[in-house]
């Protein structure tokens, strides 16, 4: 009796024993398949962030999970087509996925914050475009070194761009160039040069351009203003510095012409050049305060010659108890009209009075169909009007343009097709109306 309770009681042990071994097996889940998807704004050029992307593994039994030991690789990125390739390896087994890349291509603004154009006002007044060159070379050095940030923004957010973005950007996917926000600021440039002043706060923007042979299309936005700004500054000679030559030139755009001009309307530049202490030398100009000046030979109520000008001019400059001395150089800047009346050429010298031509429609209309009389000159002399006196500069119609050059094909009888006349600067391609008098032509079907 009593082996067949112990019997009894080891079987429902025994039961209760292989009930609690199947309840602790584990159940075991595998790998179905992965998935990988942009998390981050990517705008146009910028470089591969794997970061900004991440991978889902989803399992067998239904369940996924966020998994950051997948390798991510972009493949194409230099396109405008790129794609990002994600590989899981689990239990011996390779699973990948791939998912095309948005870039943000419409850049709406740019903002450099942390760094501004220093321009050398002795430095411009020599070379403009290489001071200029000189000073954008500083912000860029400011971005790639990491002194500066560059922020754009875009519909809907911004992008900071990395160190890294910025260089990949001037290795030739964007061209990067500054220009003036306000096209008047040249104005005040210019004349801050001339007269050595500084000029704090030119406002700048920046344009961004793809080179045409990129592969990445993209509408990114011209003229995108900026907080970049620049400065005109001036240098300025240690404690202790030492002048040790002074130079007098003429200003920069001074007009000064061989006829009704004297010395007086001479405009000129005093710059003196210091050592430092450090033998280090800066160029300065100088305020007219800081020093008296005087040709030595002449008067400045002396007139220019038209037949023998002269040009170089003995001086003197005065600083404290030193006298400096040599050569003011001034250019004669040969006169030309501000005001010229337009005539119709005579086209019969054998009829009296002026013929004037007629012109077909389709017919070519040309300069010299038309004379040209100067009625005022810049330097605002008074030319003689006969044979005696001094005669007025040539004038001639090779730096004048007609507008329209052809009267158009089927124009009807009329006596008042519109024409107009303008100068034309050759160096800046710069047209000038300056021209009054005739403004139509005679226009004649079948002729």
């Amino acid at each position: 009796m009593k082996k067949s309770i112990l019997i009894g009681a080891l079987a429902v042990m025994m039961l209760f024993a292989f009930t609690a071994c199947e309840q602790q097996i584990p159940t075991y889940k595998n790998v179905s398949y992965i998935t990988v998807e942009q998390t981050g704004d990517f705008v146009v050029g910028q470089v591969f962030d794997a970061s900004k992307f991440g991978v889902t593994v989803h399992f067998t039994d239904g369940s996924s999970s966020v998994i950051e030991n997948a390798s991510i690789e972009p493949e194409g990125w230099e396109t405008s087509s790129a794609t990002v390739k994600a590989t899981l390896v689990s239990a011996n087994e390779q699973y990948q996925a791939s998912t095309d890349v948005v870039f943000h291509r419409d850049i709406t603004s740019i903002n450099i914050e942390g760094t501004s154009f220093d321009i050398d006002v002795e430095d411009a007044k020599t070379n403009a475009t290489a001071a200029l060159a000189a000073a954008q070379q500083k912000v860029i050095n400011d971005l790639t070194g990491g002194g500066a940030t560059i922020t754009v923004g875009y519909q809907g957010g911004s992008e900071v761009l990395s160190i890294e973005d910025f260089r990949n950007w001037l290795d030739g996917k964007v061209e990067i160039s500054y220009g003036l926000a306000d096209a008047s600021a040249a104005n005040a440039i210019a004349e801050a040069i001339q007269n050595g002043e500084e000029l704090a706060n030119i406002g700048l923007v920046v344009t961004l351009e793809l080179p045409t042979d990129t592969e990445l299309d993209t509408t990114i936005a011209k003229n995108i203003p900026t907080t970049l700004v620049a400065n005109l500054v001036l240098k300025t000679p240690a404690t202790g510095a030492v002048i040790t030559s002074v130079t007098v030139t003429q200003a920069e755009n001074n007009e000064v012409f061989a006829i009704n001009d004297t010395l007086a309307d001479v405009e000129y530049v005093v710059t003196a050049t210091y050592k430092n202490p450090d033998e280090t030398t800066v160029e300065v100009v100088l305020d007219a305060s800081q020093y008296t000046f005087e040709y030595t030979t002449y008067e400045t109520r002396y007139a220019f010659n038209v037949q023998s000008p002269v040009t170089t001019f003995p001086y003197k400059v005065t600083i404290g108890e030193d006298e400096y001395t040599g050569d003011l150089n001034v250019t004669l800047k040969a006169d030309y009209p501000t005001a010229v009346t337009v005539g119709y050429a005579d086209q019969d010298n054998s009829t009296e009075g002026i013929q004037a031509k007629v012109y077909a429609p389709g017919a070519d209309i040309l300069e010299n169909e038309f004379t040209y009389t100067p009625t005022a000159w810049a330097s605002g002399y008074s030319y003689s009007t006969t044979s005696t006196g001094t005669q007025a500069p040539s004038f001639t119609y090779s730096s004048v343009t007609v507008t329209p050059d052809q009267v158009k094909y089927a124009t009807a009888d009329t006596t008042s097709y519109p024409v107009s006349f303008a100068l034309t600067d050759a160096e800046e391609n710069v047209q000038t109306t300056i021209f009054g008098g005739i403004s139509t032509i005679t226009v004649r079907s079948g002729n």
